[in-house]
């Protein structure tokens, strides 16, 4: 989200994007390493406050936070999550319920989509093996394709100096399985 809607590419030479988290630091340094990254937190309405007052010239939130506060009308520009990859589970809500409450499983079972459950357990496998927490950049976008199992995947050195980028795809029954074992490589070659 910009003042005047910026997109990644048209973003000023040397502007200064407000964002907390260190994989999209890490992104956007890879992308224009002549942007400026400062640490916001706070409520929405608070980083948002920071591009009022001119402070910023970009901040980076997710688009789901501004759909839920009804603040789609700020110009704004979506990254493409095939480039700028977002963090695994990332807008996943997960219903959990009592072992002896029926009706209240049943609903949560009716309320689950099939191929989201797949993609965030997928998710979850791979990141499970990593062991990866919020102080290491790290990402995974995966989805469905003409009924293929297809995963983006990038992580950085948490100061930003090495940076890799790997997808694969795979038939959807061995999507946990592959993910797992990505996972495994992936913690046994450190950047």
């Amino acid at each position: 989200m910009s003042r005047l809607g910026y997109s990644l590419e048209t973003l000023p030479k040397n502007a200064v994007v407000g964002t907390g988290s260190m994989r999209r630091k890490a992104l956007l340094y890879h992308f224009r390493p002549d942007v400026k990254t400062v640490d916001i937190r706070g409520n929405i309405e608070t980083r948002l406050s920071r591009l009022t007052d001119k402070t910023l010239d970009a901040i980076l939130l997710s688009e789901v936070s501004l759909s839920r506060l009804g603040l789609r009308a700020i110009p704004y520009f979506v990254l493409p999550p095939k480039q700028f990859i977002p963090a695994p589970g990332q807008g996943v809500i997960a219903l959990q319920t009592r072992t002896d409450d029926d009706a209240a499983t049943h609903i949560s079972r009716r309320a689950s989509h099939p191929i989201q459950y797949l993609l965030s357990n997928a998710q979850l496998a791979l990141l499970s093996a990593i062991g990866f927490d919020c102080s290491v950049p790290f990402g995974m976008h995966c989805e469905i394709e003409n009924g293929e199992f297809f995963a983006s995947l990038f992580r950085s050195s948490p100061n930003f100096s090495k940076m890799e980028f790997d997808s694969f795809k795979c038939d959807i029954s061995d999507c946990l399985t592959e993910c797992k074992m990505r996972g495994l490589e992936w913690l046994q070659t450190p950047l």
